[in-house]
């Protein structure tokens, strides 16, 4: 690999965490201070339920959200949730 493909390969990474970032942020904001719970609540079902927790969120629009976990290494979508109530569906 050469220096400039590392580097690309670092800038794309790099621009991936960084949305990530701003999806699960836009999730924070849109789920205000009394839906957070809600959220936490979805959290701990999906690890309780499902064995998994959550990688990011990705804005569906209208206040729901897709849930992206990591199964067998790779980082895949798996239920979306409602920000406003932490309802899940898959």
């Amino acid at each position: 690999i050469t220096d400039q493909d590392a580097e690309a390969v670092h800038a794309q990474a790099e621009a991936e965490y960084e949305r990530r970032i701003e999806a699960t942020t836009a999730f924070n904001a849109a789920s205000g201070a009394g839906d957070a719970d809600a959220r936490a609540a979805a959290e701990k079902s999906l690890l309780e339920n499902y064995g998994v927790v959550p990688d990011h969120y990705e804005d569906l629009s209208g206040g729901v959200y897709q849930v992206y976990v990591e199964i067998d290494g790779k980082i895949v979508p798996y239920v979306a949730v409602d920000s406003a109530t932490g309802d899940y569906h898959g």
